[in-house]
Protein backbone atom coordinates (compact mmCIF):
# COMPACT_ATOMS: atom_id res chain seq x y z
CA UNK A 1 0.00 0.00 0.00
CA UNK A 2 1.08 3.80 -0.91
CA UNK A 3 0.00 6.55 -0.25
CA UNK A 4 -0.85 9.25 -3.11
CA UNK A 5 -2.07 12.92 -3.35
CA UNK A 6 -6.24 13.56 -3.77
CA UNK A 7 -6.64 15.35 -7.02
CA UNK A 8 -9.24 17.40 -5.67
CA UNK A 9 -8.33 18.18 -2.04
CA UNK A 10 -4.71 17.45 -1.50
CA UNK A 11 -5.57 14.95 1.21
CA UNK A 12 -2.88 12.15 1.58
CA UNK A 13 -4.79 8.99 0.44
CA UNK A 14 -4.19 5.26 0.19
CA UNK A 15 -3.82 3.70 -3.18
CA UNK A 16 -6.39 0.83 -2.00
CA UNK A 17 -9.24 3.45 -1.20
CA UNK A 18 -11.39 4.55 -3.97
CA UNK A 19 -13.23 7.82 -2.82
CA UNK A 20 -11.10 10.11 -0.42
CA UNK A 21 -11.74 10.03 2.94
CA UNK A 22 -11.94 13.92 2.97
CA UNK A 23 -13.92 15.28 0.09
CA UNK A 24 -15.02 12.10 -1.40
CA UNK A 25 -13.41 12.48 -4.66
CA UNK A 26 -12.59 9.23 -7.52
CA UNK A 27 -9.20 7.95 -6.61
CA UNK A 28 -7.01 8.11 -10.25
CA UNK A 29 -4.54 5.73 -9.77
CA UNK A 30 -1.28 7.63 -11.81
CA UNK A 31 -0.24 5.41 -14.52
CA UNK A 32 3.27 3.57 -14.02
CA UNK A 33 6.34 5.33 -15.86
CA UNK A 34 7.02 3.54 -19.45
CA UNK A 35 10.68 1.26 -18.47
CA UNK A 36 12.75 2.60 -20.59
CA UNK A 37 14.43 0.54 -23.85
CA UNK A 38 17.52 -1.58 -23.11
CA UNK A 39 21.01 0.53 -24.24
CA UNK A 40 22.20 -2.86 -25.48
CA UNK A 41 19.00 -3.09 -27.54
CA UNK A 42 19.61 0.83 -28.74
CA UNK A 43 23.23 0.11 -30.02
CA UNK A 44 21.69 -3.07 -31.96
CA UNK A 45 19.22 -1.14 -33.46
CA UNK A 46 21.54 1.85 -34.33
CA UNK A 47 23.88 -0.96 -35.55
CA UNK A 48 21.25 -2.24 -37.78
CA UNK A 49 19.94 1.44 -39.15
CA UNK A 50 23.69 2.39 -39.81
CA UNK A 51 24.81 -0.53 -41.60
CA UNK A 52 21.80 -0.51 -43.87
CA UNK A 53 22.32 2.83 -44.93
CA UNK A 54 25.94 2.07 -45.13
CA UNK A 55 24.84 -0.71 -47.49
CA UNK A 56 22.90 1.31 -49.44
CA UNK A 57 25.69 4.40 -49.95
CA UNK A 58 28.32 1.60 -51.12
CA UNK A 59 26.09 0.05 -53.78
CA UNK A 60 24.73 3.18 -54.89
CA UNK A 61 28.36 4.48 -55.15
CA UNK A 62 29.01 1.12 -56.73
CA UNK A 63 26.79 1.56 -59.70
CA UNK A 64 27.89 5.20 -60.37
CA UNK A 65 31.14 4.09 -60.64
CA UNK A 66 30.07 0.92 -62.52
CA UNK A 67 27.95 3.81 -65.15
CA UNK A 68 31.02 6.13 -65.17
CA UNK A 69 33.30 3.30 -66.21
CA UNK A 70 30.68 2.11 -69.10
CA UNK A 71 30.77 5.72 -70.25
CA UNK A 72 34.34 6.25 -70.56
CA UNK A 73 34.70 2.95 -71.73
CA UNK A 74 31.66 3.57 -74.51
CA UNK A 75 33.76 7.30 -75.41
CA UNK A 76 37.30 5.57 -75.93
CA UNK A 77 35.40 2.73 -78.14
CA UNK A 78 35.45 4.37 -82.42
CA UNK A 79 31.99 5.32 -83.57
CA UNK A 80 31.04 2.53 -85.30
CA UNK A 81 32.04 0.35 -82.52
CA UNK A 82 29.99 2.39 -79.61
CA UNK A 83 26.79 2.21 -81.87
CA UNK A 84 26.90 -1.64 -82.63
CA UNK A 85 27.22 -2.13 -78.44
CA UNK A 86 24.63 0.37 -78.27
CA UNK A 87 22.36 -0.86 -80.53
CA UNK A 88 23.17 -4.56 -78.81
CA UNK A 89 22.05 -3.17 -75.83
CA UNK A 90 18.85 -1.85 -77.16
CA UNK A 91 18.07 -5.02 -78.64
CA UNK A 92 19.19 -6.90 -75.24
CA UNK A 93 16.55 -4.81 -73.51
CA UNK A 94 13.63 -5.28 -75.98
CA UNK A 95 14.17 -8.68 -76.00
CA UNK A 96 14.60 -8.35 -72.17
CA UNK A 97 11.03 -6.92 -72.21
CA UNK A 98 9.21 -8.53 -74.44
CA UNK A 99 9.54 -12.31 -72.22
CA UNK A 100 8.35 -10.32 -69.36
CA UNK A 101 5.29 -9.44 -71.24
CA UNK A 102 5.28 -12.88 -72.34
CA UNK A 103 5.65 -14.32 -69.12
CA UNK A 104 2.82 -11.88 -67.38
CA UNK A 105 0.54 -13.14 -70.29
CA UNK A 106 1.45 -16.68 -70.12
CA UNK A 107 0.61 -16.41 -66.15
CA UNK A 108 -2.93 -14.52 -66.60
CA UNK A 109 -4.27 -17.08 -69.71
CA UNK A 110 -2.87 -19.88 -66.56
CA UNK A 111 -4.68 -18.18 -63.78
CA UNK A 112 -7.31 -17.93 -66.34
CA UNK A 113 -7.71 -21.54 -67.60
CA UNK A 114 -7.41 -22.42 -64.13
CA UNK A 115 -10.72 -20.33 -63.13
CA UNK A 116 -12.29 -22.20 -66.33
CA UNK A 117 -11.67 -25.97 -65.14
CA UNK A 118 -12.70 -24.63 -61.70
CA UNK A 119 -16.13 -23.05 -63.01
CA UNK A 120 -16.85 -26.16 -65.39
CA UNK A 121 -16.09 -28.28 -62.17
CA UNK A 122 -18.96 -26.62 -60.12
CA UNK A 123 -21.42 -26.71 -63.20
CA UNK A 124 -21.02 -30.63 -63.19
CA UNK A 125 -21.25 -30.60 -58.83
CA UNK A 126 -24.70 -28.65 -59.25
CA UNK A 127 -26.25 -30.57 -61.41
CA UNK A 128 -25.08 -33.64 -59.87
CA UNK A 129 -26.41 -32.26 -56.43
CA UNK A 130 -29.81 -31.12 -57.89
CA UNK A 131 -29.93 -34.93 -59.06
CA UNK A 132 -28.92 -36.45 -55.93
CA UNK A 133 -31.06 -38.37 -53.54
CA UNK A 134 -29.40 -36.19 -50.33
CA UNK A 135 -26.96 -33.54 -51.82
CA UNK A 136 -25.98 -32.72 -48.15
CA UNK A 137 -24.56 -36.21 -47.83
CA UNK A 138 -22.36 -35.96 -50.95
CA UNK A 139 -18.83 -35.91 -50.31
CA UNK A 140 -16.95 -34.62 -53.59
CA UNK A 141 -13.26 -36.73 -53.44
CA UNK A 142 -11.56 -34.07 -55.39
CA UNK A 143 -7.62 -36.18 -55.41
CA UNK A 144 -9.14 -38.58 -57.95
CA UNK A 145 -11.40 -35.94 -60.30
CA UNK A 146 -9.75 -35.85 -63.72
CA UNK A 147 -10.64 -32.72 -66.21
CA UNK A 148 -9.82 -32.53 -70.25
CA UNK A 149 -10.49 -30.08 -73.17
CA UNK A 150 -11.93 -31.73 -75.72
CA UNK A 151 -11.84 -29.34 -78.24
CA UNK A 152 -8.94 -27.05 -79.72
CA UNK A 153 -10.77 -23.89 -78.38
CA UNK A 154 -11.09 -24.75 -75.58
CA UNK A 155 -15.36 -24.95 -75.69
CA UNK A 156 -15.55 -28.27 -74.56
CA UNK A 157 -14.53 -29.92 -72.07
CA UNK A 158 -15.26 -32.89 -70.03
CA UNK A 159 -15.44 -33.50 -66.05
CA UNK A 160 -15.08 -36.65 -64.17
CA UNK A 161 -16.02 -36.53 -60.55
CA UNK A 162 -16.04 -39.15 -57.84
CA UNK A 163 -17.91 -38.88 -54.44
CA UNK A 164 -19.76 -40.39 -52.27
CA UNK A 165 -23.16 -40.00 -51.35
CA UNK A 166 -26.76 -41.71 -49.99
CA UNK A 167 -28.46 -43.49 -52.11
CA UNK A 168 -32.49 -43.70 -51.65
CA UNK A 169 -31.88 -46.54 -49.39
CA UNK A 170 -29.57 -44.01 -47.04
CA UNK A 171 -26.60 -45.91 -47.36
CA UNK A 172 -23.12 -44.04 -48.22
CA UNK A 173 -22.12 -45.27 -51.35
CA UNK A 174 -18.93 -44.73 -53.43
CA UNK A 175 -19.95 -43.05 -57.31
CA UNK A 176 -18.88 -40.29 -59.49
CA UNK A 177 -20.18 -38.62 -62.13
CA UNK A 178 -19.51 -37.40 -65.42
CA UNK A 179 -19.90 -34.23 -67.63
CA UNK A 180 -19.80 -33.27 -70.89
CA UNK A 181 -19.61 -29.44 -71.20
CA UNK A 182 -19.60 -26.75 -73.75
CA UNK A 183 -18.45 -22.99 -73.24
CA UNK A 184 -21.26 -20.46 -73.93
CA UNK A 185 -20.07 -16.91 -72.89
CA UNK A 186 -18.26 -17.06 -69.77
CA UNK A 187 -20.21 -19.87 -68.54
CA UNK A 188 -20.46 -23.97 -68.69
CA UNK A 189 -23.69 -25.35 -69.62
CA UNK A 190 -23.78 -29.87 -69.49
CA UNK A 191 -24.22 -31.26 -72.50
CA UNK A 192 -24.29 -35.01 -71.00
CA UNK A 193 -24.76 -35.59 -68.13
CA UNK A 194 -23.87 -39.45 -66.77
CA UNK A 195 -23.76 -41.18 -63.36
CA UNK A 196 -21.36 -43.72 -62.94
CA UNK A 197 -21.74 -46.53 -60.02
Amino acid sequence: MALIKCKDCGNDVSTDAKNCPKCGANIVLPKPPKKPASPILKYILGFIVAGSIITMAMNGNKQREAEKADQEQLASMPQAQRDAVLAQRAAQKKADEAKVAADAKAKADSEAMLHDIGLAEVTCQMLAEKRANDPASIEWLRQERKFAFTSKDHMKATSFQPMRAKNAMGALILTSVKCDLIKSGNDWQVSKFDELH
